[in-house]
């Protein structure tokens, strides 16, 4: 038992000096840890620097029509990405990704009280650009109305001699009240939307780092035929379960540390997204995040074991290896979009056989405080993960290698 032990120590030290010797694969690992915040910080920075042309069109001189129109000017002014101009001239439409065209008479209808007031839009078809101006625009032109919708129902009221207190009574005589409450239908914590939403994306987040944990094993065991070693393993006192365990654990090593950058760098994208935090989430909810990620490492490298075993080249190896960690990324984008645990329960049984989905919703279902059924999901994906190691260990045969060699 003890030779064993330090046999399995060797194999794994030995992987992890090679990784570390590779300091390009160790940066590469921790890039691909922290694709989420780059990118984050990549698509902002491309949105920041976007200068995109809107115009708002003014063909109506009245007050009414440039009160719009400033509201406009300040709106688009506080956005990042646009560069507005005011246009005197109803003619000028071209060369602009968006405009909003007060027409002539906009002013006259307006300040009726039984006028519809009419505003065009101009947009380029398939710009995002155009489509974000279009909402800056809606959210500007909704306020407007709401305002001109108060002033006529004030002028009617004098008209009719009646004393309104709240002109908001008569144009929203309906009111929504919302509360939050749990899946138990408790109240809802302060926060709890944001952490839920924060879980999401630390779901979401963990197939980032699954990719190079199934390299790192496929390398570890494929490399071996490359090197010309397989011989020497195949001959060598070393058991099955010690190889496969030392070069996982060797592996792993480094999976841990791309999986603590990994949650690092959710972090520091939820902080850049939000601003200010999140709030509600929490150191507990990171090491939960952490742990799944792990786990899902784990699981990752243990089924990657036997595509490269059966791989008749390190291409096709590593191809396998990214039909498993697709398995991951399906599994961790749905969960993004879909709860789990409102689908026909054939479908959710279906969904449970992948051990991914248990490790988004360990996360998720810590999150909203369901702390029980987070630790059986995470039972199960620690179960999943001993079941894949022992088959990988099952399965291994060094003799595989040298038949290839």
């Amino acid at each position: 038992m003890v030779g064993g032990l330090w046999r399995l120590r060797v194999i794994a030290w030995k992987e992890l000096i090679e990784a570390l010797r590779d300091r390009r694969t160790v940066g590469l690992m921790a890039l691909s840890a922290m694709l989420l915040p780059v990118l984050g910080v990549f698509v902002s920075g491309l949105k920041g620097a976007q200068q995109a042309p809107v115009a708002v069109v003014l063909c109506d001189r009245g007050p009414e029509a440039r009160a719009l129109a400033s509201m406009l000017l300040e709106a688009y002014g506080e956005r990042p990405g646009f560069r507005v101009e005011l246009v005197e001239s109803c003619a000028v439409r071209g060369g602009y990704v968006f405009a909003v065209v007060i027409p002539p008479g906009f002013t006259a209808n307006a300040s009726s009280v039984d006028r519809v007031v009419v505003i065009e839009y101009v947009r380029v078809v398939g710009s995002v650009a155009a489509s974000e101006a279009e909402s800056v625009a809606d959210s500007v032109v909704a306020e407007y109305s709401r305002q001109l919708a108060r002033r006529r129902v004030l002028v009617l009221a004098g008209l009719a001699n009646v004393s309104l207190q709240d002109p908001d009574a008569v144009l929203y005589p309906v009111r929504v009240r919302v509360e939050a409450v749990t899946a138990a239908g408790a109240p809802a914590q302060p926060g709890l939307e944001e952490r839920v939403t924060a879980a999401r994306f630390l779901s979401f987040a963990v197939f980032f780092v699954l990719n190079p944990a199934a390299v790192a094993v496929v390398d570890a065991l494929v490399g071996e035929r490359e090197r010309g070693t397989a011989e020497m393993l195949a001959a060598s006192p070393l058991r099955p379960r010690e190889l496969v365990l030392g070069k996982m654990v060797g592996g792993l090593v480094l999976a841990a540390m791309a999986a603590a950058i990994d949650a690092a760098g959710v972090l520091a994208y939820l902080l850049l997204v939000s601003g200010q935090g999140v709030r509600g989430l929490g150191p507990d909810l990171a090491l939960v995040h952490a742990l799944q990620t792990l786990l899902a490492v784990v699981v990752t490298a243990a089924l990657s074991v036997p595509v490269a075993l059966r791989a008749p080249t390190p291409r096709s190896a590593t191809m396998g290896a990214m039909l498993v960690t697709g398995a991951a990324t399906a599994v961790f984008f749905a969960s993004f979009f879909v709860d789990f645990d409102r689908l026909p329960p054939a479908l959710q049984a279906a969904l449970y056989v992948i051990p991914y989905s248990h490790v988004a919703m360990a996360i998720y279902t810590y999150a909203v405080g369901e702390v029980v059924r987070s630790a059986l999901h995470t039972a199960v994906t620690v179960a999943a993960a001993a079941a894949s190691v022992a088959v990988a260990v099952k399965l291994y045969r060094p003799d595989i290698f040298v038949r290839q060699a």
